[in-house]
């Protein structure tokens, strides 16, 4: 009799194990939950592939070496996936080019196969629910919602784009839509991309879906996690709040994904598996013929741009540019002069509306793009004071005299000459949170709040209060779970953030600018600090002219060769003091001729920000050809597989560059 084989996964960074199939097992291996011996225990994996005798398994991996017996699998139990599902495992390994087992991970199969202990009552409440549900849409927008739930009801694939108005974005159009059709349609997935928009979401839709609902997010403990999972898995729960990861919650079946805010940088993953959240619900729709409905006020380029092609639909396009009635004016005003020897960082417009602003009792957001006090400038030399251990700048922290790397948190004290020049001139260049609030004191007498996502917030003891009549912060103030509103916000320098060195910088502030709006009462006042009003650019940001901006930057990105046009790969190698040869590998291999569509730039040696490793190289794979990037990528991953000195970390549509 001959011998059937099969390779397993389990959710670990291995690659596939091969094992002995017994006599008696089902004819539907792949996909299947089994139990091996891995290592000196069993563990439970899934069947991935199958292989009928042993000329197979060796067309496929080679023969197998003398004196090699592979072990038989323990147990086989029932299907982990679905057929769609198991589709979306292999298409998320191959995409992304990650490791099976990570991948296998992902998709709550540690959760799936975990014994669920009693819940216990949580002690500390996850922050406040929001149980109104929110405003309702008007009437044109009713229209969209029966024009949407008929397609539903169809029950095929479809990807839509619903370009929400400024204002008030998506959420009541998809309060709306969920309450019209939770009553009749099983199998709905909801992601948001952050925690603090989840409780905007869950009080209002716990009452309306009831048990079936079921949240998945980072502050769900082990235990509750595999609790949600086990009801999910079962069918008990058919609709699932989340933030990112839930668009892989293991449901039986699928009907609807909406992707609320689906610009948000928060669905690309950094770790572990990269992927993107809202591509990810694309192609999960695709594979179980569930509608896919995105939705934002100021939508990615990518979706945009699949919507010009005719790859998605465009859901209710003329509500995103009504009139503007209630929405905040927006006021470009030029900052005070560089010459200026007071270097003060607010224009007397804005310092005079502010006054105003203060004396009848209303509030107001400063956004700056960065944290601490400043930079340090050496006079001497016009050198800043770089990060010893990344060669990024360092951030002066006033109040504590210190300076602090934020790519790779070093921390050390002010030097008292410049390191480039050892001159002793080193003075405060730029601003950050702590200079704004400084300034904000000098001028308003009043202390401001600040708001930010700081790693020692809580330390410092700045706790963020309602009742500052002037706030402080950075992007994170307009992204935060806090539901206050402002009489007025101010960005700073505009001119700054549009000049990070990043494609997507355009873009971004865009985005920042629409999300900004919610976070203004209507009648309120946007104030943009820029020095070029007369650019087309600050123009269309000016006029929140979405189709405008839309078509500048796409112009712009077809002419450079970037996303949407092109599929971007980049990848680090990381290498310690024992990895022998690595740079020379890399460079042999990278020296070789690419594909004609592939451009590969680097590699570029920089600061390893991995700890346990002394070099690292980063390498960026352009090319309008998907496949063919992806292959350059993985003939540089089976360069260095066998290593253990070496790490490869891969990256697939990076967000951040």
């Amino acid at each position: 009799m001959k011998s059937m084989f099969a390779d397993v996964v389990f959710p670990q960074k291995l690659p596939p194990l091969t094992y002995r199939v017994p006599p008696d097992a089902p004819a539907d291996l792949p996909g299947r939950i089994v139990q091996a011996e891995l290592g000196r225990r069993i563990a439970a994996g899934i069947v991935v592939s199958t292989f009928a005798d042993s000329a197979a398994l060796a067309a496929a991996h080679g023969p197998l070496p003398d004196g090699v017996h592979l072990k038989t699998l323990s147990q086989i139990d029932s299907q982990f996936f679905t057929t769609g599902g198991f589709r979306l495992f292999q298409w998320l390994t191959d995409y992304y080019l990650a490791p099976a087992g990570l991948a296998l991970k992902a998709c709550f199969f540690d959760e799936a196969t975990s014994d669920p202990k009693p819940l216990r009552k949580s002690r500390k409440p996850s922050g406040p629910l929001s149980i109104a549900t929110p405003e309702q849409p008007d009437p044109s927008e009713q229209e969209s919602i029966q024009v949407f739930a008929a397609a539903l009801r169809k029950q095929t694939y479809q990807t839509w784009l619903y370009h929400a108005p400024a204002a008030g974005g998506p959420q009541p159009f998809v309060s709306a839509l969920l309450h019209s059709i939770i009553p009749d349609t099983k199998g709905i997935i909801l992601l948001v991309p952050e925690f603090g928009m989840l409780q905007q979401y869950a009080g209002w839709l716990s009452a309306l879906a009831g048990d079936r609902l079921a949240m998945l997010h980072s502050r769900l403990t082990p235990n509750q996690r595999i609790h949600a999972i086990h009801r999910i898995r079962s069918g008990m729960a058919d609709i699932v709040l989340g933030t990112r990861s839930a668009v892989l919650a293991p449901m039986p079946k699928l009907s609807l994904i909406i992707a609320a805010d689906e610009q948000s940088p928060a669905y690309k993953a950094e770790e572990g598996v990269r992927y993107q959240g809202r591509d990810v619900a694309v192609m999960r729709g695709y594979l179980e013929r569930a509608a896919v409905l995105l939705a934002s006020a100021c939508p990615s380029l990518e979706s945009s741009y699949n919507v010009r092609i005719g790859k998605y639909r465009l859901l209710d396009h003329h509500m995103a540019y009504r009139a503007t009635a209630g929405r905040p004016e927006i006021r470009m005003v030029r900052p005070p002069s560089r010459t200026e020897r007071t270097r003060k960082l607010l224009a007397p417009d804005i310092v005079k509306a502010v006054r105003a602003y203060l004396k009848s009792g209303r509030s107001v957001l400063f956004l700056i793009n960065r944290k601490g006090y400043s930079l340090l400038e050496c006079r001497d030399c016009a050198a800043m004071v770089h990060c010893p251990a990344c060669s990024a700048p360092l951030v002066f922290h006033k109040n504590r005299n210190f300076l602090e790397c934020r790519t790779c948190m070093t921390r050390t004290s002010v030097p008292s000459q410049c390191p480039s020049c050892s001159g002793v001139d080193l003075q405060p260049f730029g601003a950050g949170t702590e200079r704004i609030r400084e300034e904000l004191a000098e001028l308003f007498g009043q202390e401001a709040a600040i708001v930010e996502k700081d790693h020692e917030a809580e330390a410092d003891g700045q706790v963020f209060s309602e009742l500052a009549p002037l706030v402080v912060g950075t992007e994170y103030a307009v992204h935060s779970a806090c539901e206050r509103d402002y009489s007025a916000a101010v960005v700073l320098s505009l001119d700054a953030t549009l000049s990070q060195p990043d494609f997507r910088a355009h873009e971004r502030t865009f985005q920042e600018i629409t999300l900004l709006l919610r976070r203004i009462r209507p009648g309120g006042t946007l104030f943009i600090q820029t020095r070029n009003e007369r650019s087309p650019l600050v123009r269309a940001i000016a006029r929140l002219d979405y189709d405008g901006f839309l078509s500048l930057e796409l112009q712009q990105r077809r002419a450079v060769g970037y996303p949407p046009f092109a599929r971007l790969i980049t990848i680090a190698v990381y290498a310690t003091q024992q990895a022998a040869s690595a740079e020379q590998r890399l460079s042999a291999l990278l020296g070789k001729k690419a594909p004609a569509a592939v451009e590969v730039l680097g590699p570029l040696e920089v600061v390893p920000d991995l700890k346990g490793y002394t070099r690292c190289w980063r390498i960026m794979i352009k090319s309008s050809d998907r496949k063919t990037a992806g292959s350059v990528a993985r003939r540089i991953q089976q360069l260095f597989e066998k290593d253990k000195h070496v790490r490869v970390v891969v990256d697939v549509d990076p967000y951040v560059m």
